[in-house]
């Protein structure tokens, strides 16, 4: 019997979704924690795959990527790198948060 069921998976998909608009408005640390184990949670085993095909075919999904890129890279030639690094860091979430939110129950109904 597993500990991390599928229900259990979705219920913490949506605790962190509400966990996100708290930290928005209240706490960047919430905000955080809650993207965080939203990423790792998307991670489950059994839903891995199907969440990666969504991902890879997710316009907006690549946009993100490809925002993120426009930063990683144009920073690459920039002489003010403490600048860079955290315009950089703050756009990491483009990255996994489009992951991790395709593998949330929005839309099955349940």
């Amino acid at each position: 019997m597993s500990l991390w069921t599928l229900s259990l998976q979705e219920r913490i998909s949506i605790l962190c979704c509400v966990a996100m608009v708290v930290g928005l408005l209240f706490s960047r640390g919430v905000l955080s924690i809650a993207m965080i184990i939203m990423l790792v949670n998307a991670l489950h085993p059994e839903k891995i795959r199907d969440t990666w095909r969504l991902f890879v075919r997710s316009p907006f999904a690549l946009c993100c990527i490809f925002f993120f890129l426009s930063y990683f890279i144009s920073g690459l030639w920039s002489s003010n790198t403490d600048d860079w690094i955290s315009a950089v860091q703050v756009k990491i979430p483009f990255l996994f948060l489009p992951f991790a939110i395709l593998n949330a129950p929005f839309l099955t109904g349940g």
